[in-house]
């Protein structure tokens, strides 16, 4: 019993300690995974690390500098580890650690846009505004792929006359090319080292005071139901189960779901108020959590919403980014619904 007490002061968990502790199994796990509720963590040893934000396509950093502590994998990488056992991705969300040594100076040669970074926009990081910004590993220049390739067949072509003549298919273009490039290697997971933080668990009522005594099957059944003690709605409530998953992501739908949840804390608030709560959340993780349980926004700037659409969904057509005005006809819409 005290064992157990001493583990729920614990920031996050492993998998197996779930199963043996708590009964969490490795398919419940997987669910939520699945249902796009849950992603892996890994505990990451002093890495330097280039760190930004993205929004699609583009990835605009910030600086670079060293980080240790917990970073968080996208969906799909999660998923791959759940089945495969190993992944490997470019980027990772920066959680919960510390940093050191950060710059915001762009310290290449290689001028700015290029293959890695498209965009350097200086902004100083500390370890309490670093949370959910993105990070890759810090890039090294190299040469060009294209000039190492003229350069072989051009050595290839000295060694014999009679190939003198031979065209050099890489010529030109590393001539409009730079000698120099950036690379970067990804980052490798097992599933082995994966960890859960416990907020995240709480969160979907897989620990917590009542959690220990609901069986995981009527834990999984109540998820799955709308909540009650709302408002009735003359629509299903967005993103409710019977929804598909491209659904989930078009139309508007997170929009929506968005504001309904924001209705439910706070009934008697208007859209002015809301996007404030919003904008102050970027900088305070507890707040963003409360607001945006299922890690739905990526990013908000004066006037948007940038949604976190997962990267296979790329090429439908749907809503990638919500505008204030379009979020304030929604709150209005809620309104003239529960009227």
């Amino acid at each position: 019993m005290l064992s157990q007490l001493i583990m729920h002061t614990k920031a996050y968990y492993r998998l197996n300690e779930l199963q043996h502790h708590h009964g969490i199994t490795a398919d419940e796990i997987r669910y939520f995974i699945e249902q796009n509720k849950l992603r892996l963590s890994f505990l990451l040893p002093k890495t330097q690390l280039l760190i930004g934000k993205a929004a699609q396509p583009i990835f605009s950093a910030y600086g670079f500098g060293y980080f240790k502590g917990l970073v968080t994998v996208g969906s799909e990488t999660s998923l791959k580890l759940i089945t495969n056992t190993k992944a490997k991705c470019r980027f990772v969300t920066i959680r919960e650690g510390e940093f050191s040594d950060f710059s915001t100076e762009y310290p290449f040669s290689i001028p700015v846009p290029n293959k890695t970074i498209r965009l350097w926009t200086p902004k100083v990081i500390s370890t309490d505004s670093a949370n959910r910004l993105l990070a890759q590993k810090h890039p090294y220049e190299s040469a060009s792929g294209v000039a190492v390739l003229s350069e072989v067949v051009e050595v290839l072509k000295s060694f014999n006359k009679e190939n003198q003549n031979v065209h050099n298919p890489w010529i030109e273009r590393a001539k409009k090319t730079e000698k120099m490039d950036l690379y970067f290697d990804d980052f490798a997971f097992t599933l082995s080292d994966a960890c859960l933080f416990k907020k995240d668990l709480e969160h979907l009522n897989l620990l917590g005071q009542t959690s220990t005594s609901i069986p995981h099957q009527t834990r999984l059944t109540q998820l799955e139901k709308p909540h009650t003690g709302k408002p009735i709605r003359l629509e299903p409530e967005p993103n409710s189960s019977n929804q598909s998953v491209l659904d989930y992501y078009s139309r508007g739908s997170l929009c929506r779901k968005l504001v309904w949840h924001l209705k439910s804390m706070y009934p008697e608030k208007g859209a002015a108020h809301f996007w404030k709560l919003l904008h102050a959340s970027q900088t305070n993780e507890e707040l963003m959590d409360a607001l945006d349980p299922d890690d739905d926004i990526y990013e908000i700037d004066r006037d948007t919403i940038y949604w976190n659409i997962p990267s296979k969904f790329n090429s439908e057509d749907i809503d990638k980014t919500t505008g204030r005005r379009r979020f304030e006809n929604v709150v209005s819409d809620w309104n003239k619904i529960h009227r």
